[in-house]
């Protein structure tokens, strides 16, 4: 009996505990934190998948004599629900996910080792073992959400790149082979203009190479200029800049243009006036920047070094740079 109200009570500890970060998160508006709603429901395959567990146990052929085959049973269709589940999640805007059906196998395996024998002593196993487990499962949308919180806490700073929250924030572009990256970022100590480090942004191959930043739906009204610095230790060459708000869709509908970046320190201003009008088809909302990019063709490669991107209030003159829709990316 006492083993029973055990196994109930870490049924209600999962199904709570799940409950309870599904609305804890809600709060952070998940249309606006893409990366952090994806890792978020990766983790909670892991109380989900136990709770379905000891549900699919409770029902399936309670009255059947031998306990461990309704454990088994339980346990197969549980990992068979994960499985039907990953396979659909791409329908649904999320991509298959090897960390969530690894939760979930996490989940499914400690609920099942908590039924397998009616003893205390496993049920207190398994609640140590999944105390040990949940950190390992959680970390991933823990370290988004601080992504989340450095960029909402920095604010007008896009980036300084003195933390490693910010890996998450700014990110290579999708490659035209998954396989082969054509951008490798790190932060570097080399050169900087702001703190002691900088994004070194590294062309691999061809593909637009270069560096997006994750908005999400910033609001940029107020602000006179986008500004950054951009050191170039090559020859010079044209750095491409794009930007979507949350509705853009196609070149008519978005920004685009670029600078030419000298060889040294390149210090860059956009006026954000002419980044709400270019678009052909609308103004765009300055009140939900989605992303930035810079990128080049990616005909060559090559290296630069990006520092103190910020909104800034303060006059300045745009250093070579030049509005255009020509470019495909």
């Amino acid at each position: 009996m006492a083993a029973g109200k055990h196994r109930r009570l870490l049924g209600l500890l999962l199904a709570g505990a799940a409950a309870g970060l599904s609305f804890l998160f809600a709060l952070l508006r998940f249309h606006e934190n893409a990366a952090l709603w994806d890792r978020l429901l990766d983790a909670l395959h892991f109380p989900w998948f136990a709770a379905a567990t000891l549900i699919f146990f409770a029902t399936f052929r309670p009255d059947h004599p031998q306990r461990n085959q309704r454990v088994f049973d339980a346990a197969v269709a549980a990992l068979a629900l994960a499985c039907f589940i990953e396979l659909f999640r791409p329908h649904f805007g999320h991509p298959e996910s090897k960390a969530a059906l690894a939760a979930s196998a996490w989940g499914v395996g400690l609920a099942a080792m908590s039924l397998s024998w009616p003893r205390r002593e496993i049920w207190v196993a398994a609640a140590g073992a999944a105390a040990v487990v949940a950190p390992g499962v959680f970390l991933p949308a823990v370290r988004e959400f601080q992504a989340v919180h450095w960029r909402r806490s920095q604010f007008p700073l896009l980036g300084d790149f003195e933390s490693a929250e910010e890996l998450r924030l700014w990110v290579a572009p999708e490659s035209p082979l998954p396989s082969q990256p054509n951008t490798r970022l790190k932060i570097s100590t080399d050169f900087a203009t702001f703190g002691k480090h900088s994004l070194e942004v590294e062309m691999l191959s061809e593909g637009w190479p270069g560096v997006r930043f994750l908005a999400e739906g910033q609001d940029w009204r107020g602000y006179a200029y986008l500004a950054l610095d951009v050191y170039n230790p090559g020859p010079p060459f044209n750095l491409a800049v794009r930007i979507d708000d949350t509705e853009s869709t196609g070149k008519g509908d978005r920004f685009s243009g670029s600078w030419s970046l000298a060889t040294g320190w390149n210090h860059l201003q956009l006026p954000l006036e002419s980044v709400r009008t270019q678009p052909s088809d609308r103004t765009l909302n300055m009140g939900a920047i989605k992303r930035l990019l810079l990128f080049v063709d990616g005909s060559e490669r090559r290296v630069f070094y990006l520092d103190n991107v910020r909104l800034d209030q303060s006059t300045g003159h745009p250093t070579g740079f030049r509005k255009h829709r020509d470019h495909p990316f």
